[in-house]
């Protein structure tokens, strides 16, 4: 089973890695990096499934016409980026080049404790009440090859519930399953741990090169800091913090461990490129990516990207760049819109 988990991770970030260089192209980021397009991919490609998901399930299309329809919208975005592939050398060269300004002793320490958090995954896994809800979204989404049709909670027909019905993070699992044809509880509890957990590191390695662009060492004491963190916060269901090693296949985990911190290095990055074009663009994607993990995104990203740019203002006096947060945030707004109206 570990040779398949490495299979569907490294196809999953290898197709993350070329549609985020797609993206940033066409954002025109003059700082690409490899980590750099793996973050704006992977969100992409979350994003892309949340914005067919939503339509699709309201319009009760079949399952199967999601499954090829967002796999082709793949298969296009990776063919479509090779028209830069000039650009893509660019980068890989650059990473070879200069891999001592991206890694470091610390780095690789924290990379070491990191391995070892996906080996404890690998061998111990946790079940909760959540698993006999989700999971089956997924088994009944490539059973019935219907989206939602199936209340879990009866195991009868009882229509979709507005709560759930606008964050179907499951039917991600269902999607994995049907194109690897595996179980999708495998999916969820063997597979997606080694993308989620890999991601939100991902993203906390970003942050680091953000606070400390020109040292090293401090980048990889940072992400030492995010991976001892995540290892000692309560493992107790009610209690953690944060999921990330919990519950690592849960909508909430995301949230909590990759899309509100995701938020923070973006604030970061347009408060340093002085609120660039491309990078509002990544905040709206990230927005429109959190709406898939769970419909508590719709509310805490408006509120923590709203209010972080709103102290910015306060400091320099630019109300544009609240206005713009509140424009990058659209997804959330009109997705909270639709929800109050389906209540």
């Amino acid at each position: 089973m570990k040779w398949t988990i490495l299979l569907i991770s490294s196809v999953f970030f290898i197709v993350a890695f070329l549609i985020g260089h797609l993206v940033n192209c066409l954002c025109r980021q003059k700082e690409s990096t490899v980590i750099l397009n793996i973050f704006t991919g992977t969100l992409t490609v979350w994003a892309l499934l949340e914005l067919l998901l939503v339509p699709i399930t309201f319009l009760n299309i079949s399952f199967q016409v999601l499954s090829f329809l967002y796999g082709f919208l793949l298969i296009a975005g990776c063919i479509a980026s090779l028209f830069f592939r000039k650009r893509m050398l660019e980068i890989f060269s650059d990473s070879v080049k200069n891999w001592k300004s991206y890694i470091s002793w610390t780095t690789m320490i924290a990379i070491i404790i990191i391995i070892f958090q996906l080996y404890y995954i690998h061998h111990y896994t946790y079940f909760e009440w959540d698993d006999a809800f989700y999971v089956p979204i997924a088994s009944d989404a490539i059973q019935t090859n219907q989206i939602f049709k199936i209340n879990p909670e009866k195991g009868v027909g009882t229509g979709m519930l507005p709560r759930y019905a606008l964050s179907l993070w499951a039917i991600f699992y269902a999607l994995l399953g049907n194109w690897f044809h595996i179980p999708v509880a495998i999916i969820a509890h063997t597979v997606l741990p080694f993308i989620t957990i890999s991601f939100a590191y991902l993203v906390y390695m970003l942050m680091g090169r953000c606070l400390f662009p020109k040292d090293t060492e401090a980048q990889g004491y940072f992400l030492i800091f995010a991976a001892v963190m995540h290892m000692f916060l309560p493992n107790i269901h009610t209690l953690g913090s944060s999921y990330l090693l919990l519950a690592p296949w849960m909508g909430k985990a995301i949230l909590s461990s990759i899309s509100l911190p995701a938020i923070l290095y973006l604030m970061l990055r347009l408060i340093k490129h002085d609120g660039f074009f491309g990078d509002w663009i990544l905040l709206f994607i990230n927005a429109l990516a959190a709406c898939l993990h769970t419909p508590m995104s719709i509310m805490f990203i408006p509120v923590l990207a709203g209010s972080l740019s709103f102290l910015w203002v306060l400091k320099t006096k630019k109300p544009a760049f609240f206005f713009k947060t509140v424009l990058s945030c659209t997804p959330c707004l009109l997705l909270g819109i639709f929800y109050l109206w389906m209540c």
